[in-house]
């Protein structure tokens, strides 16, 4: 695996790698449900413009994918643009379209630019420095990556469901937002998506994430300060679009089970670095726990082995074991949202 400049940033990148490697030593890659997806070998080639461009100029990024000399559509591609402390600055995503192929572009803001990661179907290719320039023209400075990568290849799929050939991908769109983007992905499944922006218009902020949003949601991920937020202040978003949101506790195989039976997909926390937790009180003496590197995936299908899930940091679909997944689940008491129309 090539590690990048992305490694333990923020839950739009870092997951790739932390969540995936978590996956091989911990779980192991299980078979897929029938729906989703096979593991291919994959020839991608990416062309990274404007990496000497001016500030208030964009970084372009084009790839290309084939396998088997035939092009590669629907696949999930993301950038992520860092800044010289590591820090994520902008990302983009795009699924390739019927030439196998995505535009996508990030804005350099400031001189402080100094990465551009590309992934190519949740897994890290390659990347570069980006050397802002002070009166450059805006596209100068060019590079080339040319990557073979094995990587999990979406049967085809409409734009409505992700490109996954069932069920809904989406990258998130901010450094701490995989709740929001969970809540995106599960609402889209059944036609009438809440977006991302929709979610941060109308859920408050709040000191106990089980009130409202913790923190800053472009702030780094794993800490406990800009962290994100639980199960029940996302319920009267998920109301006021419709939808009934059940939230519920157990790290139960057999619950989980018995939601995903009844076509209610569900959002699980999970501890990606296992119990690293701690308990905070707030403002009224109510005690909660604060797990750092916790993250959210839908489940939306499953089998003896394991459980599928459609991950908002890697815009991808996984698949992961039963026993690794109640592991991890049961950090946070095995909290659960499970989502369906009202």
């Amino acid at each position: 695996m090539v590690v990048g400049k992305g490694l333990a940033i923020g839950r739009s990148l870092a997951v790739v790698r932390v969540l995936a490697l978590a996956l091989v030593v911990t779980a192991g890659f299980g078979p897929r449900s029938a729906q989703a997806d096979t593991e291919r070998n994959l020839h991608a080639w990416a062309t990274i413009r404007g990496a000497e461009g001016g500030v208030d100029c964009a970084v372009e990024v084009s790839v290309e994918v084939r396998t088997g000399g035939e092009t590669v559509g629907g696949l999930p591609i993301q950038i992520a643009l860092f800044d010289d402390d590591g820090n994520v600055i902008s990302t983009d995503d795009e699924l390739t379209d019927g030439d196998g192929i995505a535009w996508l572009a990030v804005e350099i803001a400031d001189a402080s630019a100094d990465w551009v990661d590309v992934n190519v179907g949740g897994v890290y290719v390659g990347g570069t420095s980006i050397l802002p320039q002070g009166g450059a023209e805006c596209g100068a400075g060019t590079e080339m990556l040319e990557v073979e990568t094995d990587a999990v290849v979406p049967e085809a799929g409409t734009e409505e469901d992700g490109g996954s050939g069932g069920f809904p991908t989406h990258y998130q769109e901010h450094n701490l937002s995989c709740e929001y983007a969970a809540i995106q992905i599960a609402t889209t499944w059944f036609g009438a998506p809440i977006y991302e922006g929709d979610a941060l218009a109308m859920v408050p902020s709040a000191f106990n994430p089980h009130d409202g949003y913790r923190g800053d949601i472009d702030g780094p991920w794993g800490g406990s300060d800009d962290y994100g937020i639980y199960a029940e202040p996302l319920v009267p978003l998920l109301n006021a679009y419709g939808y009934a949101g059940e939230v519920w506790y157990s790290a139960d195989a057999g619950s989980l089970r018995a939601q995903l039976d009844a076509g209610h997909p569900t959002l699980v926390w999970i501890a990606t670095q296992g119990e690293t937790g701690f308990y905070e009180v707030d403002e009224n003496g109510n005690p909660f726990k604060l797990v750092p590197w916790v993250h959210v995936v839908v489940a939306y299908s499953y089998d003896e082995g394991g459980v599928s899930v459609s991950d908002p940091g890697t815009g991808s679909l996984d698949y992961v074991s039963w026993d690794w997944l109640l592991n991890a689940w049961s950090v946070l008491d095995g909290m659960a949202l499970s989502v369906y129309p009202a």
